[in-house]
Parts: structure tokens; C-alpha cells; sequence
């Protein structure tokens, strides 16, 4: 993303740039308090990864402050369609089964570079509100399901879980937290989970944010959101 586009993106006023690198600074503190190791932290917006005991697979959280309604991020996530137009590798994502408004089964099929195959994978994904800060969480928990069954040439993660935090901060602004521990199932070289854990992560919230400088999903609204 240039430097013009971020310019467009963040506050232009000195003040909010201010207020922005005083989070940026907060982000990194509160990630290196709770064993998080910064990897990443360009064009506002940070990578983070940390050991998971008993696994060989990093958790990677990314963290960036945009200006955005809360709803708006939250349809677009949901948005299966738009899947492949903002989040890094992904080819498809569908909703299988939708339980509730916060509750819903999902498929979603990863375009991994060549020579590895691709991943796909069964989720369950579940949203909710705290009644307290009004941040807006989702958890997306890959499930063995046949509901939809395996790919010729990719291979069926059931051993990964993805999440969203959203909070409202002042001024129109948006925290943006993603959240991710994965195995890619099968053997995987080191380069391409490299991209997974952390160029994939960047490039996902870089496309994010990217979608939400349109007004796509300006006037949706959620029975769940406060």
C-alpha cells in the first residue's frame, strides 16, 4: 500500500497522527507483556507472533487502528463472496449452515502458491458483543466435518482457530485485532509458513482496510451490536 493511500486512510490532522503512534506504542507494549514478539510493523500495521505450548505452529495476532463503522467490518467479514477481494489466499469462503445471526458453519478454500497444495477447511464460527466495552469478537474453530467433502489436490485443516476483535475507539476510529494458530496439516516448507504466519496476516488487514474505504457496507446494521 503507498504512502498516498495511507495518508488517505489515517487521520491527516497532526492530532490524530499523534493519537495513532500513542497506540501503536500501547499495542507493543501490551503484545511484548503477554509474550508476543513483534515481526512486522509497517504502513500502521503490526504483526505479532508467540510460542503455543505443546505446538510446533506460532499464534500471530495483527493489530491497526482504521477509520471505519464497526457493523461495516463485521459485514464484511460475513460477506462470503468478497472473501477472495481482500483476504490474502483465500478462493472461496461460504456459509453452510447459518444457525443465528452469531452463529454459523463456513467452507473456505485457500490458494496456496505452488508447489504446496492447497487448504481448505470446515469451521464453526461464532460472534459475540461484551455487554461492558462493546467490543465485537469472532472465533472461527476448524471442525472434521464432511459437510463438504475433500478436494482433489488440497488438504483439510482440522486443527486451526482464526478470530476478529473489533472496538470503537473515538473520533470514527476502529481497533482491528486479528488473532490466528494454525496447522497447515502435512508437511508444509519453511517459506510458506512463514507467509502464512505473517506476510499473509499483513496482506489480509492491509486488503481490510483497503474494502472499507468504500462505502460497500455503510448501512448494515446488527441485532447483536449495541
Amino acid at each position: 500500500m503507498g504512502s498516498k493511500l495511507l495518508i488517505k486512510f489515517t487521520c491527516i490532522i497532526l492530532a490524530c497522527q499523534f493519537s495513532n503512534l500513542g497506540f501503536a506504542q500501547d499495542a507493543e507494549t501490551e503484545g511484548e507483556a503477554n509474550g508476543w514478539s513483534l515481526k512486522r510493523d509497517k504502513d500502521g500495521i503490526q504483526v505479532f507472533t508467540r510460542d503455543v505450548e505443546d505446538s510446533k505452529f506460532d499464534e500471530v495476532r495483527g493489530v491497526m487502528v482504521i477509520e471505519a463503522r464497526l457493523e461495516s467490518v463485521v459485514a464484511l467479514i460475513r460477506d462470503g463472496e468478497a472473501c477472495p477481494d481482500w483476504a490474502d489466499l483465500c478462493e472461496e469462503s461460504i456459509i453452510l449452515e447459518e444457525v443465528s445471526e452469531t452463529e454459523y458453519y463456513g467452507y473456505n478454500l485457500n490458494d496456496v502458491p505452488w508447489p504446496v497444495s492447497d487448504r481448505d477447511a470446515i469451521t464453526h464460527v461464532t460472534w459475540w458483543q461484551d455487554p461492558d466495552t462493546k467490543t465485537v469478537m469472532m472465533k472461527a474453530q476448524a471442525i472434521e466435518s464432511d459437510r463438504v467433502p475433500k478436494r482433489r489436490g488440497a488438504l483439510r485443516m482440522e486443527d486451526s482457530v482464526t478470530g476478529w476483535e473489533f472496538t470503537q475507539l473515538e473520533d470514527d476510529l476502529l481497533q482491528v485485532v486479528s488473532t490466528g494458530h494454525i496447522d497447515p496439516a502435512g508437511p508444509t516448507p519453511a517459506w510458506v509458513t512463514n507467509m502464512m504466519l505473517v506476510d499473509s496476516p499483513f496482506k489480509t488487514m492491509e486488503g481490510l482496510r483497503e474494502i472499507m474505504e468504500t462505502d460497500n457496507y455503510a448501512d448494515i446494521e446488527f441485532e447483536f451490536i449495541q
